[in-house]
């Protein structure tokens, strides 16, 4: 095996398993994210056992932040105690063990050799996911699967592939510019530099086609931060400039053809025909780009002009702020906040959210509402919250307005309601703790080292923002990202001292080993029990569809044997019993599921449609009723059933 191959081993694994995951609908799916999990911990067990990962002794900012985000995982697991859905809240506590398993992945496997290779692996998967997502708008048919569509109402017209959710797509691009940028001006070559460069005209305008304010914002925070940490900036603050001038082209170029962008399927030859020729403006603005930046640096050399931007005296920083300070009112009395939270607070009708007009928009699309609902929850339960995963039957059983909604819209608001205090210290502290070793990382650092925490700094910061605004929590392709950052940034990889040598690491290394190893074949454990449950409950619906009630009840049987603390056995069963016409044993088991999950509509409208069969008409009214008010949007094609 070639040093050559082994050098660049990293980035081409973590490019790849970052498109992967893109493709596989952003990991989404509880499927997907178990395979994931599994595959994680597994690779963690393997390079351990055999010495395929570099292991150094982790630094104690490794230890204090992967030991918080462990925390956040108990807490989750051990909220099935109390939570209104221990189903889900174990789900929850799986989602976040399968983000210590990149965090772990990154500890362990980071080095000061390799992390620029873990960064390029993030920066380049995300281009890749980038402009097969923008190609799939301007040259349709050339990707296969992309003329999908987003599966949310009323969005139809925004760019979500390979995703499926328009905002999650633009965060996921968003997040990679300050790793792009850090390509620009670390990177070996010239043409890595300019490619670096010449790809964020393309991921903008995949953004602006998403219609995703969020994304706009992370992406604005994410350079600003980076070029606030980065040095020597001038070469990065040149690198903005340029990605800057050609996103803007590029932008106008789209934001001229209405057809392509806010109705892509109502005219498709004239979609075509206008994708053709912006995709052409794409290849000449990214090139142009790119070479500006390669002709602008050759040119400061040639001139001997310094790349490194000059100092700021205590004269110079005050003038900054007040300045800077100045400005801020002005904006502020210009802008009048109170309209603008006014309108923020509203409502919007769905309807509204079809192109990127939305980018204008100031209303909150329910936001308010939702974080409303959250601070509610935690106020309900203050220290250790309503379970984690039980936000959705918070919100059916407390609707701020008659929307079905799963998430707060907010990772931060969402824990708080969720697993209380205690959570949000937990998780605030496991990202806050990363942000604060990355700035003190940098501080008195030049040269690429310093570029490159940078670059990671900035990446977990904008995603934090991101995470605030959304439910990136969930999309697993995005948060990974940030979890890889983190364990980077406090890992070895960006240690200032080099670790111990592996033959100096002793019994602490060696237990540490032996730990992770022990705890992974736990998490591996954990993370199937869900998935075999689900595929015992999917054989069980076959085996109904084709006639088989009693393979349908042994299969029914052999989920509730895997996970006896959830509803959906239950209703699998009950479901069964219903069309066996067996009603006072479809009844028991309903109940048993209510019992489970008793903010769960669809569980009560399941309830009525039994009592109905059963004679009991008045019972049905009122577990009907029941089911109204927790859900009153809850349509026919979510219900399930045992066929």
């Amino acid at each position: 095996m070639s040093k050559r191959f082994i050098e660049h081993a990293p980035t081409a694994v973590v490019a790849a398993s970052l498109i992967g995951v893109a493709f596989a609908y952003g990991g989404y799916g509880l499927t997907t994210r178990t395979i994931v999990a599994v595959v994680l911990w597994w690779a963690i067990i393997l390079g351990l056992g055999l010495g395929l990962l570099p292991f150094r002794r982790p630094p104690r900012d490794a230890y204090l932040s992967g030991g918080l985000l462990a925390g956040l995982a108990i807490l989750a697991g051990l909220s099935v105690l109390w939570s209104a859905s221990p189903e889900k809240s174990f789900v929850e506590f799986d989602r976040i063990t399968l983000y210590l398993g990149f965090f772990v992945l990154a500890v362990l496997g980071g080095t000061r050799a390799n992390a620029a290779r873990w960064a390029d692996g993030l920066a380049i998967g995300i281009a890749v996911v980038g402009l097969l997502a923008l190609t799939t708008r301007l040259l349709p048919g050339l990707v296969p699967g992309g003329d999908e569509v987003t599966s949310i109402p009323n969005a139809q017209a925004r760019l979500a592939f390979p995703l499926g959710y328009s905002n999650a797509l633009g965060i996921l691009l968003a997040v990679g510019y300050p790793l792009l940028l850090r390509s620009s001006v670390a990177a070996r070559t010239a043409l890595a530099r300019g490619l670096a460069v010449g790809g964020i005209p393309a991921l903008s305008a995949a953004i602006f086609l998403t219609s995703s304010r969020g994304a706009v914002g992370c992406a604005l925070l994410g350079v600003a931060v980076f070029l606030a940490l980065a040095r020597p900036r001038g070469a990065a603050a040149w690198a903005s400039v340029c990605a800057a001038g050609g996103s803007a082209l590029l932008v106008a170029a789209l934001k001229s053809r209405v057809d392509l962008v806010s109705t892509p399927f109502d005219n498709p030859a004239v979609t075509v025909a206008q994708g053709r020729v912006v995709a052409a403006i794409a290849l000449l603005v990214c090139f142009g780009a790119g070479l500006a930046y390669l002709g602008g640096i050759a040119a400061a050399r040639a001139r001997g002009l310094s790349l490194r931007t000059p100092g700021i005296g205590r004269q110079g920083r005050l003038a900054i702020g007040v300045i800077a300070a100045v400005a801020l009112v002005a904006v502020v009395i210009a802008v009048d906040p109170g309209a603008r939270i006014e309108s923020f607070k509203q409502t919007e009708p769905r309807g509204r959210q079809q192109s990127t007009g939305q980018l204008l928009s100031l209303g909150g699309g329910g936001r308010y509402q939702f974080w409303s609902a959250a601070v509610d929850q935690f106020r309900a339960n203050p220290v250790l919250g309503g379970g984690a995963g039980a936000y959705e039957f918070w919100w059916a059983e407390n609707p701020r307005f008659p929307y079905y909604v799963r998430d707060a819209h907010s990772l931060w608001l969402e824990i708080l309601g969720e697993l209380g205090l205690v959570g949000l210290i937990l998780a605030v502290g496991a990202f806050g703790y990363g942000i604060l070793v990355a700035l003190r990382r940098v501080r008195g650092d030049e040269g690429p080292d310093r570029i490159l925490v940078a670059a990671l700094g900035a990446t977990l910061f904008a995603w934090a923002f991101a995470a605030a605004v959304d439910w990136m929590w969930e999309m697993t392709v995005v948060s990974a990202v940030a979890v890889i950052c983190l364990g980077l940034i406090t890992g070895p990889a960006t240690a200032r001292r080099p670790p111990l040598a592996p033959s100096s690491r002793g019994s602490r290394a060696f237990s540490v080993g032996v730990a992770v190893i022990a705890a992974a074949w736990l998490v591996i454990c954990a993370q199937a029990s869900p998935l075999l449950s689900e595929t015992r409950i999917a054989d069980s619906q076959a085996a109904a569809e084709r006639g088989d009630s009693d393979a349908a009840l042994n299969a029914a049987r052999g989920a509730r044997t895997l996970q006896p603390w959830a509803g959906g056995p239950y209703r699998q069963l009950a479901l069964i019993e219903e069309e066996r016409a067996r009603f006072t044993v479809a009844r028991g088991y309903i109940q048993e599921a209510i019992a489970r999950e008793p903010g769960n509509a669809e569980l009560w409208r399941d309830a009525a449609r039994i009592e109905r069969g059963s004679g009991n008409l008045v019972g049905a009214g009122r577990r009907f009723e029941r089911a109204r008010r927790l859900d009153p949007s809850l349509s026919a094609a979510r219900r399930r059933s045992a066929r």
